[in-house]
This record gives C-alpha cells, sequence and structure tokens, in this order.
C-alpha cells in the first residue's frame, strides 16, 4: 500500500489543506511572478530618438520632428548635423538624407506611450551606454547564483516559513528602494538582492506547500499563470517604474501577514 492511499483513506483535503491553498499557495504563487517580470517592465526600452530643444519647443508634432531629427541609417543615436533654429525660420522643412550627421549630444526624447519612465529613459541606458540595460538583467542572476545557497542553509537553520516570511521582508524593502533610487549603482544593487530572493521564494513556497496531494497543486499552476497575465495588465495600466514596483511591491507586504 501507498502512502497516498493511506491519505486517501484518512482524507487527504482537510481544513488544514484546504487554509493552506487559500492564505499560502494562491498569494504565494500570485506574488512571485509579479516581482520577477517586474525586472523586465522596468529595463524596458521604448521608442527613442535625440533631442533637439530647438524642434522640442517649437510647434511641430512629433512625427514631424521625429522626420527632421532622425536620419535613416541610424534614427536612433544619431541627428543631423544642422542649424534646426535656421531650418524652422526657412519654413522650408524637407530633409536630404545626404545630409551630414553626429551623435546624440544633448540627450534623448522617449516615447511615452507605453511607459512614462523605466530605468532606461531614468538614466539614458541607450546607444553606448545600452550596454548598462544587459547588467540590469545580469545582476539579477547574478544574486540567484550566489545567493540561493546561503537561504537555502538559513533555511536549513532557521525553518522554512520564517525564511520566507524574512525574504518577503527583503523584497518589500529593497523593491521600494530600487523604485525611487536616484543612482544607478544603488539600482543595480537593490536588483541584485531581488534578484537573490526569487528562486529562494520559488523553492520555499513548493516545499512548505508539500503537504497537499500533487493533483491539488493545479492550484500553483492556475495562480502563476493568471498573475503573469495580471502583471501584463498592470503594466499597461501604470506607466511609470515607481508606480509599477509600488504596486508589485504590496503583495511583498501582504505576505508577511500570512499565517
Amino acid at each position: 500500500m501507498e502512502f497516498e492511499d493511506i491519505l486517501r483513506d484518512v482524507g487527504d483535503f482537510g481544513s488544514f489543506q484546504k487554509i493552506l491553498i487559500i492564505v499560502f499557495l494562491i498569494p504565494t504563487f500570485t506574488f512571485i511572478p509579479w516581482i520577477s517580470l517586474n525586472a523586465v517592465f522596468v529595463s524596458s526600452t521604448p521608442d527613442h530618438w535625440c533631442n533637439v530643444p530647438e524642434l522640442t519647443s517649437s510647434f511641430l508634432s512629433i512625427d514631424e520632428q521625429k522626420y527632421l531629427i532622425r536620419p535613416p541609417k541610424d534614427p536612433h543615436c544619431t541627428r543631423y548635423d544642422l542649424n534646426y533654429s535656421a531650418l524652422l525660420t526657412s519654413q522650408n522643412l524637407t530633409i536630404d538624407p545626404g545630409w551630414p550627421v553626429k551623435k546624440c549630444d544633448l540627450g534623448w526624447n522617449y516615447d511615452t506611450t507605453n511607459y512614462d519612465e523605466t530605468a532606461v529613459t531614468k538614466w539614458n541606458l541607450v546607444c553606448e551606454d545600452d550596454y548598462y540595460k544587459s547588467m540590469v538583467v545580469s545582476f539579477v542572476f547574478v544574486g540567484v547564483i550566489f545567493f540561493t545557497p546561503l537561504y537555502g542553509f538559513i533555511s536549513d537553520r532557521c525553518g522554512r516559513k520564517p525564511t520566507f516570511l524574512g525574504l518577503a521582508l527583503l523584497i518589500a524593502v529593497t523593491e521600494m528602494a530600487s523604485a525611487f533610487s536616484q543612482n544607478f549603482t544603488l539600482f543595480l544593487f537593490f536588483r541584485l538582492i531581488i534578484g537573490s530572493t526569487m528562486s529562494s521564494m520559488y523553492c520555499l513556497g513548493y516545499i512548505i506547500d508539500e503537504k497537499l496531494r500533487p493533483h491539488k497543486l493545479f492550484s500553483f499552476g492556475i495562480s502563476q499563470t493568471r498573475s503573469s497575465s495580471e502583471s501584463e495588465w498592470n503594466r499597461y495600466e501604470l506607466l511609470d517604474r515607481r508606480s509599477l514596483s509600488s504596486v508589485f511591491n504590496s503583495l511583498s507586504y501582504k505576505k508577511l501577514g500570512l499565517p
């Protein structure tokens, strides 16, 4: 006789298991994808072009400004090297693609259709500095590699539940700190700490839920799928990285109140 058969006879889905699903499993695997996918949203790169103050303050529409600024070969990192004040005065807004170009020297303008602000727009992580965007993602996985064994050791010594709640508190603090960070180095540090918790949160949540029968764990997949879909909806509604991180971060505080 298998252990599963004994559980079926004595009862494998009592009040404890039901409470575990409602107050722990579903909230946990709703919360984790929101935090992990937030790293993708906050480092997204919207469409961008060189900033030309003369055109930005003019009567021209955004599309007209793009036409006058963006060379066809490199529309994101270069602009035509010409006197835009004289161009506007002449009223001849015809561009010759053969005109000389130069690199963006006065910053960039960003398309705010999908995002008001991301880490990329905050620190201009484009063109020559676009590799910094990859560093944001890399630091997340550096945290996973070096901190997951440490959190595993802590959970063995202190218990899985205290470790899980401690990681939820750590995410709550660092996610909010990264959202309002004004320094890119600090932002990278906070993303490293947030990334360090992801794998451990998944593992600890699953281990704690091992008290459930395997066929009851379908709610794990449902919660995770629903959460991944909801995170995209929240990204669509909340265009600013601070607002997005704040909403996702609120789930961390909610986790601290679970039994």
